[in-house]
């Protein structure tokens, strides 16, 4: 009867409660859009998981509908500054305008990220911290408004716990990786051991591989040595190990395995005093909704909650009863009775009998509670399929056992090709059903059995980071970067597999364009090296050839002496000469070196490299330069004659200066002229027409506007779209490499923040329009 009376109080007490529960949830402050959440490491690694799991917890207390920003670092699997760099830019973009009240990190690199970006980012918004290691006041100098919780693991808590349960204890085997967060823990542990010295002896197993381990670990060790694991995430052989392989060592190794964080108990782990991610992530939140409140200056959390805690199937495997196991620990896997289990239910049901009455009262508020529940569920199915339809990266799903596609995003469906009507139940392993090839970076085909899906399934093979190329039904080919998964049911069967890529075909591509820039820049230096041993004999011939002329000519008294000493009139020799058009011809000599001179000056000129100051410059000089720039280049060919090409300007054309580097927009014009040069070479015009180029130059407000039209074959609409992108081109192979307007394009829309625009219409000619700000110094 004490426990009805019990029961009746608190359910009066809840009946009170929740009229007001539910009025201050339907007024609670929202902090959706103030709070970005973000993670070191990647979606899905349990302890970033575990972390944002109490920040939501504790928000949501307050703000039931609470959802932040989150964004993830992926630090654990690409620790580079070129991937902080990218991401930076990519934040940039997608949070412009936008302010967060709070940034709330995990882990160290999320931290010093934001300390790094805090200005240019997230407009000097306070930061939480959580999980941080090795955290020292000099960490934050100089940065206000940041506070947080410190990620100090128990090591000595957990040594302790060892010697509790094995007092014989003679060797502590420790696992770490080679990384920041490792030699870390290294230094925690040999601080730890001090309090134990003479005990045990401390080994460490500096990055070792699981097979070491084992060795390390066998039998000969049982009731002697324990294995202390830290962070393992990648052995030295760079394979990687989710929840760092404790269920592979719990497995193979007999000694027990000890950990220091919670989200390794239940899969292997004997036991230890552990760090709580969801503690961790609650205390942030706590901290959290503290600034956003208006608190300032906050210290910092230098003692994080710890649980020692034990596994009870690991107990009973070394044979340790729970009667020795340190005070207040708590037990995982733990056999519960059916009395146990239903001893809450017992008085419960007793009480449910006598407030029959009231359920009818509680039944409005359950229907509210059950609507929200729906709409909760409405909202989260609607996010699932918004992320999976809305993904930048491809994902498929084929269910087991025939391998039949079951689901392709719409980026998959872009990057494969598929097809409605073959994507309706198409399975990996009949042929024909898959209408799209994929190919090893070397060309050669994969097998339908070698392919992602078909592997994740037969095999359970789990796939990472592959590159491949896929060709399309239409011929289209893409390069993707693709990783695969196995899917599980509760009882371990594979029922169906998962893979995720994305499109990195324009990453390819830019590297491909490093290769061919470095080319470029061997045969620019071959090019130079080349016009300055031309020069030598070219000074010779011009040279001897106006000697030439001179020694021939009448009126000096030296030609006259040397003439008549060899017996013949000067003027004699000279009618000789002139009748044999030698003077012409020498003539001719020296016009074709002076021409050839300045030919290679301009090389040279253009080639040299240069500052990038620019100077006040006349459009049409830079237009002139370029055009005796690919004269010069022509004439060395056989296939075109640009002396048939007419360059004018048109009447209107005005002749006005800007800032500008003269490099950078002669080998833009360059490359505009030279196509178009070699564009008209393939037409046949009518008889009285000749190909031309006009060129236009004219102000616009504050920009100059350069036009150059030519009249040849021109380009269709297709080949308008794609005339500037990188490695496009329309000439026959060897006759170009299709970077000229790209880099032309660059040039113009990066570095001086103008556009470049084509058009053109098939026999109509083509016109390209140059639009650049006048700019400064």
């Amino acid at each position: 009867m004490k426990a009805v009376a019990q029961a009746l109080a608190w359910l009066l007490v809840v009946l009170c409660c929740l009229p007001a529960q539910v009025a201050r949830s339907e007024h609670a402050a929202a902090f959706s859009g103030k709070v970005l959440l973000l993670h070191s490491y990647h979606a899905g690694f349990p302890w970033t998981d575990e972390i944002q799991a109490g920040v939501l917890a504790e928000f949501r207390r307050q703000d039931p509908n609470f959802e932040p920003y989150v964004e993830f670092l992926d630090w654990k699997r690409f620790p580079s500054k070129e991937n902080l760099d990218t991401l930076a830019q990519a934040l940039a973009l997608k949070h412009a305008g936008r302010r967060f009240d709070v940034i709330i990190t995990s882990d160290n690199a999320a931290l010093l990220f934001a300390l790094n970006h805090r200005a240019d980012l997230f407009g000097d918004a306070p930061i939480v911290f959580c999980g941080l290691n090795g955290f020292t006041d000099a960490l934050i100098a100089g940065h206000g408004q940041v506070t947080g919780v410190t990620e100090e693991m128990d090591a000595e808590g957990s040594l302790k716990a060892a010697l509790t349960v094995f007092p014989d204890l003679k060797r502590v085997y420790c696992l770490l990786e080679d990384t920041e967060s490792g030699l870390a823990e290294r230094r925690e542990i040999v601080t730890a051991a001090r309090a134990f010295q003479g005990r045990f002896e401390v080994v460490f197993l500096d990055n070792a591989s699981l097979e070491e381990t084992f060795r390390f670990c066998g039998p000969e060790q049982s009731g002697e040595a324990i294995l202390l694991l830290g962070s393992f995430g990648r052995d030295r052989a760079g394979r990687i190990y989710p929840d760092f392989a404790v269920d592979i060592l719990s497995a193979a190794c007999s000694v027990p395995v000890f950990v220091m964080w919670d989200f390794l108990m239940g899969k292997g782990a004997f036991g230890g005093s552990v760090l709580s991610g969801k503690l961790q992530g609650r205390e942030a939140g706590r901290l959290a909704l503290r600034v956003l409140s208006g608190e300032r200056d906050i210290p910092v959390t230098r003692t994080p909650p710890t649980l020692t805690m034990f596994d009870h199937d690991q107990l009973r495997r070394f044979g340790v009863p729970t009667s020795v196991l340190p005070r207040d620990s708590l037990l995982v896997n733990e056999p519960v009775s059916l009395l146990d289990r239903h001893r809450q239910a017992i008085p419960v049901v007793v009480a449910s009998m006598a407030i029959m009455a009231g359920a009818i009262v509680a039944l409005s508020f359950s229907v509210l509670a059950r609507r929200r529940a729906e709409r909760n569920l409405e909202r989260a199915q609607a996010m699932l399929s918004a992320i999976i339809d809305q993904s930048p990266a491809g994902i498929m799903v084929a269910e087991a056992p025939d391998v039949t596609l079951a689901m392709a995003n719409p980026e998959a469906v872009r990057i494969m090709g598929i097809r409605s009507e073959a994507g309706q139940n198409a399975s990996y392993l009949r042929e024909g059903d898959i209408d799209w090839i994929c190919r090893r970076p070397d060309g050669e085909p994969y097998k339908t059995s070698e392919l992602a899906l078909p592997r994740t399934i037969v095999d359970g093979a789990e796939i990472d980071n592959v590159e491949m190329r896929v060709t399309r039904h239409d011929g289209l080919e893409s390069w993707i970067l693709l990783s695969g998964r196995p899917i599980r049911n509760r009882h371990g069967e594979i029922i169906a597999g998962m893979v995720v890529f994305s499109d990195i075909s324009a990453r390819k591509r830019m590297e491909d364009m490093v290769i061919q820039s470095e080319k470029m820049v061997s045969l620019g230096g071959l090019a130079a090296g080349m016009a300055h041993e031309i020069n030598n004999p070219l000074g010779i011939i011009v040279h001897s050839a106006q000697n030439a002329l001179r020694r021939i000519s009448p009126g000096l008294p030296a030609n006259e002496a040397a003439a008549a000493q060899a017996g013949v009139a000067l003027t004699a020799v000279h009618a000789y000469l002139e009748a044999r058009h030698i003077p012409s011809y020498l003539a001719d000599i020296v016009d074709a070196g002076h021409r050839a001179a300045r030919i290679v000056r301009s090389m040279l000129n253009f080639s040299r490299p240069r500052g990038t100051q620019r100077a006040p410059l006349r459009v049409r000089a830079l237009l002139d330069k370029a055009v005796e720039l690919a004269q010069s280049d022509w004439d060395l060919k056989k296939d075109y004659d640009i002396k048939k090409v007419r360059f004018t300007y048109d009447d209107s054309a005005q002749d006005p200066s800007g800032h500008f580097v003269e490099t950078e927009l002669v080998q833009v014009f360059l490359n505009i002229v030279k196509n178009a040069c070699q564009a008209m070479a393939s037409k046949r015009y009518p008889e009285g027409q000749e190909p031309e180029v006009r060129f236009d130059v004219r102000v616009d407000g504050e920009d100059i506007v350069a036009e150059i039209r030519d009249n040849g074959p021109g380009m269709d609409e297709k080949t308008c779209r794609r005339v500037m992108e990188p490695f496009f081109t329309t000439k026959k192979v060897g006759e170009g490499t299709g970077l000229g307007l790209s880099v032309s394009y660059f040039i113009v829309t990066n570095s001086y923040g103008g556009a470049l625009d084509v058009c053109s219409e098939p026999g109509e000619g083509t016109t390209f329009t140059v639009r650049l700000p006048r700019g400064r110094a």
